[in-house]
């Protein structure tokens, strides 16, 4: 099974303004249409809390990553990570994207680390 991005990554401010909301447009290739994926983040030290995502049925998403305000710096490089949870807790990596965090004014944007 393969997960690949979609589209473009989006970034904005959520409406109570204390958590970035990060959403990520997916495909799922070559593989079952059957997943229960976990989702997870790091932004410099900060590590999110994981988040279960069930993919069934789906071959085209929208996942859906939650910072907080307060840990999105200016130039902090973010980790996405999409991963399977096999049995013993085993897991295994589906798609991974470094990406670094802006402030234009009051307004948060992502740039792929791989194009600066």
């Amino acid at each position: 099974m393969r997960l690949e991005l979609n589209g473009t990554v989006t970034c904005e401010l959520a409406n109570h303004g204390r958590f970035i909301n990060v959403k990520v447009p997916v495909r799922l290739t070559e593989g079952a249409a059957k997943l229960n994926a976990v989702l997870r983040y790091y932004m410099g030290d900060f590590t999110g809390r994981e988040t279960s995502w069930p993919l069934h049925g789906y071959r085209e998403t929208r996942l859906a990553f939650r910072i907080p305000q307060e840990v999105f710096r200016e130039e902090g490089r973010l980790k996405l990570q999409v991963l399977t949870r096999e049995e013993l807790a085993m897991k295994t990596v589906l798609w991974s994207e470094t990406y670094v965090g802006h402030w234009a004014k009051s307004t948060p944007w992502l740039e792929s680390a791989s194009t600066k």
